[in-house]
């Protein structure tokens, strides 16, 4: 998890860590996905938009919800025109950490894989950290690639935590690539502060959704859809509001509960039913005052994990 900044970083984990307080991975999910009920909230949530009373009459924006900024989704649907790795491998090195103390987590695996369809199978290569949480890892099959999918785990003190579509120096090499680890002990600091009841057995996501210039976006609306594109029965989204912590969902007392806030761009949905199959990660918002899928991202999602993707705008395949 890119830690942008120290607060927004503790707050998503202290969420995380508290909706899967006393799960370890590979927890038993669901025999199969519910029945979606007639008055269900995910679905209900993912067709509420901001309103013309929130910053930016509703659209998306950047900067903060007091003196917002236009988003810049000039590059939406376009081919990504930046370069691919020319290297067969490259060589990381970096620092395993505390999410909230900064510090050091020894004897804990750092595992890669060059393609997120893989999540769940053999990684493309793992090693564990040492005494002082450093690590060295070779990356095969790194040739084509702008991106990255890792994974930091430890049985018993700390959550296994994805940090998936990250780009990395595609000329270096050698290059340091520092790794965050959510500690199980860091759950007892804000229980039930955003009102989640987890199912065991269930995925998290977390997301932050940047437009083209690299800026985190406000008013963006986030769910995980299934193949029939619609929201996947069960799942909650939590947004952040100006003091970077999660808010209850309160349309009408609080606005920054129903979408992104552009100081973070930050996004939780909790209860994601296990599915080796690869579900899409969805953020949509107005542009123009239209409604518009922004970015999309799909990935297998497994019982007891934390996933976090920096979500990029849509581009053309």
């Amino acid at each position: 998890m890119a830690r942008r900044t120290t607060a927004s970083g503790c707050a998503v984990a202290l969420l995380l860590s508290t909706i899967l307080a006393s799960c370890s991975e590979g927890g038993g999910g669901p025999a199969g996905p519910p029945a979606r009920p007639a008055d269900d909230p995910a679905l209900e949530q993912w067709g509420q938009l901001p309103d013309s009373t929130t910053p930016s009459a509703g659209g998306v924006y950047t900067g903060s919800r007091q003196q917002p900024a236009a988003a810049d989704f000039s590059c939406l649907g376009k081919p990504d025109p930046s370069p691919t790795s020319t290297l067969e491998s490259i060589t990381a090195t970096g620092v395993l950490e505390d999410f909230q103390t900064e510090e050091p987590v020894a004897a804990a695996e750092i595992a890669v894989w060059s393609d997120v369809a893989r999540i769940g199978s053999a990684p493309a290569a793992k090693t564990t950290t040492a005494a002082d949480g450093t690590f060295t890892l070779v990356v095969p099959g790194t040739k084509g690639l702008r991106m990255l999918h890792w994974r930091s785990s430890k049985e018993g003190e700390a959550f296994p935590t994805y940090e998936l579509a990250e780009r990395f120096k595609v000329d270096a090499a050698q290059q340091k690539r520092d790794r965050a680890s959510v500690s199980l002990v860091t759950g007892d600091l804000m229980p039930a502060v955003a009102g989640i009841q987890r199912e065991p057995g269930t995925g998290i996501v977390a997301g932050r959704i940047e437009d083209c210039a690299g800026d985190e976006v406000g008013n963006a609306i986030a769910t995980v859809l299934g193949a029939d594109d619609l929201p996947l029965v069960g799942i909650q989204t939590v947004y952040f509001n100006d003091d970077e912590l999660p808010a209850r969902r309160d349309p009408e007392k609080k606005p920054e509960s129903v979408a992104t806030n552009a100081k973070s761009g930050l996004f939780v949905v909790a209860n994601i039913p296990p599915s080796a199959a690869p579900v899409t990660i969805a953020v949509e918002g107005r542009i123009g005052g239209t409604r518009t899928r922004l970015s999309e991202f799909r990935t297998p999602v497994l019982a007891d994990t934390l996933i976090f993707v920096t979500d990029e705008p849509k581009r053309a395949q």
